[in-house]
């Protein structure tokens, strides 16, 4: 097992040294794309703190609480402004990438298969179905893992960093305290992932060979019809399709479950950090705005 192991991390390591490889000529863009992902990740810890703060000038004196509030808004236009060019080119740029990379994995799949002995075809997994199932399927997955993936790594990693930053500036104190939950949160939703692994694999397993199925029909329907076999093709092509069904709904229930004791945790700890910045409030040791912003970055690192 420990060899199987290793193994499966060098081909691991090598599925993505590939793959950063396929995406050389496109290392540009995506460095432009990671700095908008970054920027865009940016963006919802910003909006906390200028929600908190906005908050906050309402226990200000008239004079202060109008001056303050037309200043804030003006800072929500900015970051509305922002938001408009940053979110719109984070995707372009990531999709520009991923489109060129699909290209390239599909031109050279292509040409491999080609190239193949005729002993390769009469395998039933490498049938004229199951072929372009995977040309269409596999290069979006990829696009996906390599493109989608990236720019949702970078952002959140964006989004946890900066809220970390804003919350220990306003109270190192309690920021440390709400910070400490974040190992359970992210070992729940690590469980969740382990839990759920593997399902969809089986299932595109599953419809590659119904697809085969209603392939080699339609492409023999004359032969189908003369042996009378349509019930027969139907009844493979339906028993086919039932399987990703039952694993539909068992991934469903494990999906919910998982959900649910989810946010059971993070309004936990909610409920624990609103409790301690309660009595950080009263001991003199942290402000109103202060537990209302380390409150909203925690919030927003949580979903994030």
């Amino acid at each position: 097992h420990e060899t199987e192991g290793v193994d499966d991390a060098k081909s691991g390591k090598n599925v993505i040294r590939r793959l950063l490889y396929l995406h050389k000529p496109e290392i540009p863009i995506l460095l432009l794309g990671c700095t908008a992902a970054a920027a865009n990740g940016a963006i919802l810890p910003v909006f906390g703190m200028l929600l908190s703060s906005a908050i906050n000038t309402f226990y200000e004196p008239p004079q202060q609480l109008r001056k303050d509030s037309v200043f804030w808004a003006e800072m929500y236009v900015m970051l509305g402004v922002i938001s408009i060019f940053v979110i719109p080119l984070q995707y372009a740029l990531f999709n520009m990438a991923g489109g060129k990379l699909i290209e390239r994995i599909r031109a050279v799949s292509f040409s491999r298969v080609v190239y193949q002995e005729i002993g390769w075809f009469d395998d039933p997994l490498n049938s004229s179905g199951a072929i372009g199932s995977r040309l269409s399927g596999d290069a979006a997955s990829v696009k996906s893992i390599a493109g989608d993936v990236l720019s949702l790594i970078v952002q959140s990693i964006s989004t946890a960093v900066v809220g970390i930053v804003i919350a220990m500036i306003s109270n190192w104190k309690l920021a440390c305290i709400v910070l400490s939950f974040l190992p359970c949160v992210i070992a729940q939703s690590y469980a969740q992932t382990r839990l759920m692994r593997g399902f969809g694999a089986d299932a595109k397993e599953m419809y590659e060979q119904a697809s085969t199925i209603a392939t080699d029909a339609i492409g023999n329907i004359r032969t189908v019809a003369s042996f009378c076999a349509e019930e027969k093709i139907i009844e493979n092509y339906r028993k086919k399709c039932e399987g990703p069904v039952r694993q539909g709904v068992r991934q469903g229930a494990i999906s919910g479950v998982g959900y649910g004791f989810s946010f059971a945790l993070l309004f936990c700890f909610y409920a624990i950090s609103f409790y301690v910045g309660a009595r950080f409030v009263h001991n003199g040791t942290a402000e109103v705005g202060q537990v209302f912003r380390v409150r909203t970055e925690q919030l927003v690192d949580s979903n994030n």
